[in-house]
């Protein structure tokens, strides 16, 4: 890895990781994309993150080991038993190419945090059906210009609309997404 480099995307990320370690990394992106598609990835803390509103998991490769961030400190407590060949610390999982963590631990933490992520969407003082948080002000005066101001009133409108209104990109569609899954909604189909 380029020291000090600062990486703009995932994939020029990865391209810089020793393979045996990249092949792992990819695995946990992989479980990560098929398990939360509604995710969105990208660069934070100089590693690869995934945003679920708010951070969702991370990842990363060190010189001797590779790193799987949870993001949550309920997760790593409810799978410490999973995780106790492994050395971990309030936020993070170590582990090697002689000693990689199972994809299916990995699916089964990665649907904990989603769980976890929806559990705490839904509780929101806002209201279970409240649009999500920090979307971004274009999006926002987008969604109250289409009087749009509930996820009720969000499922009225198919992906394909939403996607027409000015102002509301990928992120505001992420997250939109992700709060009408964690609430059993979904888009329209027409």
């Amino acid at each position: 890895m380029k020291s000090g480099y600062v990486f703009k995307t995932v994939n020029e990320y990865l391209s810089e990781v020793p393979a045996e370690q990249r092949a792992l990394l990819q695995q946990i992106r992989s479980i990560v994309k098929k398990l939360v598609p509604e995710a969105e990835e990208k660069i934070s803390y100089n590693m690869p993150m995934f945003y679920l509103n708010g951070m969702f998991v991370a990842y990363a490769a060190f010189k001797n080991h590779c790193s799987f961030f949870p993001c949550s400190k309920a997760t790593l407590r409810n799978f410490s038993k999973e995780l106790s060949s492994y050395k971990t610390s309030a936020g993070t999982v170590q582990f090697t190419i002689d000693h990689p963590i199972p994809p299916s631990l990995f699916k089964k933490i990665i649907a904990a945090r989603a769980a976890e992520k929806a559990k705490a969407y839904t509780a929101s003082p806002r209201g279970k059906f409240a649009l999500p948080q920090k979307m971004g002000k274009p999006a926002e005066r987008a969604l109250t210009n289409a009087k749009i101001t509930n996820l009720k009133q969000l499922t009225k409108w198919s992906k394909e609309d939403i996607t027409q209104l000015h102002g509301v990109g990928p992120k505001a569609l992420g997250m939109l997404r992700a709060a009408l899954k964690a609430t059993k909604l979904s888009f329209s189909k027409n």
